[in-house]
């Protein structure tokens, strides 16, 4: 059911290959991910140690209530700065999906499809970040 949007794309794609590229299309094949230059802040509850046997350990540091009132503010900005980097990333997604209107090829809406999926992942995780792709190539 959620990949019937993708089916959106089928009545676009065009099969003339000598056709000239739109500039909306090659700027939507040409998108790469922005920067991510939200800044998670330290946790105040303690750090974690790894001994030599691999046990894991949480100390539990003491902080006072101006350090946890400094925390909240800065997860509160980190946590709007995350918001509004995905609001960014939603907005991307719409325009590429937009170009389908003026015919793709199907090598063209492969990659543009690869581009929405792979937005779908970084909008999905908690901090945004991109899916590690392993040695192999692609996930």
């Amino acid at each position: 059911m959620r990949s019937l949007w993708l089916l959106w794309f089928i009545p676009f794609i065009s099969v003339n290959a000598n056709a000239e590229t739109h500039p909306e299309v090659q700027a939507a094949l040409d998108w790469t991910l922005p920067q991510n230059v939200c800044e998670q802040p330290e946790s105040i509850y303690g750090q974690k140690i790894v001994d030599p046997s691999g046990d894991v350990t949480e100390t539990s540091a003491k902080r006072s209530p101006a350090e946890e009132r400094l925390y909240k503010r800065k997860k509160r900005t980190f946590d709007k700065c995350i918001e509004s980097y995905k609001q960014g990333l939603l907005k991307d997604f719409g325009s590429i999906r937009e170009v389908a209107q003026y015919g793709l090829t199907q090598e063209q809406a492969d990659q543009l499809l690869n581009k929405l999926k792979f937005i779908q992942s970084v909008i999905k995780d908690p901090l945004a970040l991109p899916p590690v792709v392993s040695a192999g190539g692609e996930n």
